[in-house]
């Protein structure tokens, strides 16, 4: 068992909530094992080449969990002072995943004034909650062919899903860049990768009250309900925003060290490992399926006779304590291996040896001992 909790919720959920003191009662829990004593098969370790880009991973804590970067500045809106017409969001994706409806990438455009009491941080699913919101969603196919892209909104609807649509597409490729640009208050484009700008109208009467500023913007993807979804990645390269009244961002994630931490806030999903920053130099993902109790990661110079070390050896972290980041995406561990815990030719930690041009990695049980 990795994980039991026994609890209870007393926060404030659709305008719901416990009052006064509460007694919580529990009784007859029992925990019994695989029937027959048949214990689970052994974890599944694999090797993957890491590539620069902002890998998000969906669905990572529940099949309609948002994994997404949000913005801090809240004057991201096409409409009011400030703005220049054309306005444009766009987004690059590297990656999607291959199998149909996995995943829906997005722009969710929130204006601050219709949040209903909702809070600005950690609140994944505040596109759902808030009253007002338009979305650009881009529904993932097989083999990243024949995706679907839609415009969607709602006014005056907490805890739905939009109301309106005004734009349904169907492209042949989900990989590339995807801009919605807005040439006035209500008409605007959407281009998708490889294709010519298709024309859009959002007819909402009263759409300068509506979606005016503040806003604030969540780029991001979400796991759309069917459950083994969870955990899939989906990498981005770049996002950008031109044209708005307040931050105009532009980021290149295959070329940045850190996520911008005043432009960007990493809260709003779902569990906060579900978004990371690969970066240049950073060779390669270790993945292993769950459950694995007992087991741990080596890194060795010689597949069949070692000596097998923890790759926070290398990094001169020895205790125990540092192992490399990790974490549960769905039903898979990923852990990201930077360059400092690859074994060195001499097989002291590194400060400065030489890299050994073999590195073979093993998930075992015992894991290795400590240095």
């Amino acid at each position: 068992m990795n994980d039991v909790l026994f609890g209870i919720d007393g926060a404030n959920y659709h305008n719901y909530q416990l009052v006064g003191n509460q007694t919580y009662w529990l009784d007859n829990i029992r925990f019994i094992g695989p029937q027959g004593g048949i214990p689970p098969a052994p974890p599944v370790m694999t090797v993957q080449k890491a590539v620069p880009a902002l890998r998000l991973f969906g669905g990572s804590g529940g099949v309609y969990s948002r994994s997404q970067l949000t913005t801090f500045d809240e004057n991201q809106s096409w409409i009011g002072d400030g703005t220049t017409y054309p306005v444009s969001y766009s987004f690059t994706l590297l990656s999607v995943p291959t199998n149909p409806g996995d995943l829906d990438m997005h722009i969710f455009f929130l204006p601050l004034n219709f949040f209903n009491g909702e809070s600005l941080s950690g609140n994944h699913d505040m596109d759902y909650h808030v009253l007002n919101a338009l979305w650009l969603r881009i529904q993932s196919g097989t083999g990243n062919n024949t995706c679907v892209a839609d415009i969607t909104w709602k006014t005056n609807a907490g805890y739905q899903n939009p109301t309106n649509t005004d734009l349904i597409i169907t492209n042949p490729v989900a990989v590339g860049t995807w801009t919605i640009t807005f040439s006035n208050v209500n008409s605007g484009a959407l281009t998708a990768p490889g294709a010519s700008p298709v024309a859009f109208t959002i007819h909402d009467p009263t759409i300068v009250a509506d979606f005016g500023n503040p806003m604030i913007l969540s780029f991001g993807n979400q796991c759309n309900g069917v459950l083994g979804n969870e955990g899939i990645p989906n990498d981005w390269t770049k996002i950008s925003v031109t044209g708005v009244a307040g931050l105009n961002e532009n980021d290149d994630f295959t070329t940045e060290d850190v996520i911008d931490p005043f432009t960007w806030d990493t809260s709003n999903s779902n569990t906060p490992f579900s978004v990371v920053l690969v970066t240049n130099g950073v060779p390669y993902w270790v993945t292993w399926t769950s459950p694995s109790i007992g087991y741990g990661l080596g890194v060795s110079t010689n597949v069949s006779a070692g000596p097998w070390k923890l790759p926070e050896y290398y990094n001169s972290y020895n205790d125990g304590t540092n192992l490399v980041s990790q974490a549960l995406q769905g039903t898979v561990y990923w852990a990201l291996i930077p360059p400092t815990c690859l074994p060195t030719v001499d097989g002291q930690p590194q400060s400065g040896q030489k890299l050994s041009p073999n590195a073979f990695f093993r998930y075992s049980n015992p894991p290795p001992a400590y240095p």
